[in-house]
């Protein structure tokens, strides 16, 4: 009697995981976009407020961001000027 092997990968299977490996790279550089272009954002508003020279350095925390930004509130940290 032949053993079968239980785990066969096949080609469906490996395009399914493809697949969803693509979708979920795409969103982490989607939310990364998106904490990136909020930091610049948050940093003008800061200097045009302000009226200081340069831009300051902001971060926003959390993970992942996008969430944040339909909350319409954001984690930001203002790091200190040196």
């Amino acid at each position: 009697m032949p053993i079968t092997p239980i785990f066969r990968p096949t080609r469906r299977r490996t395009l399914v995981a493809g697949g969803v490996a693509a979708l979920l790279l795409t969103a982490l550089a989607a939310d990364r976009v998106a904490a990136h272009q909020a930091e610049h954002r948050t940093a003008r508003a800061f200097r045009s407020a302000t009226g200081t020279a340069e831009l300051p350095d902001v971060d926003v925390r959390g993970f992942p961001v996008l969430p944040q930004l339909a909350r319409g509130t954001i984690d930001i940290i203002p790091r200190p000027a040196p």
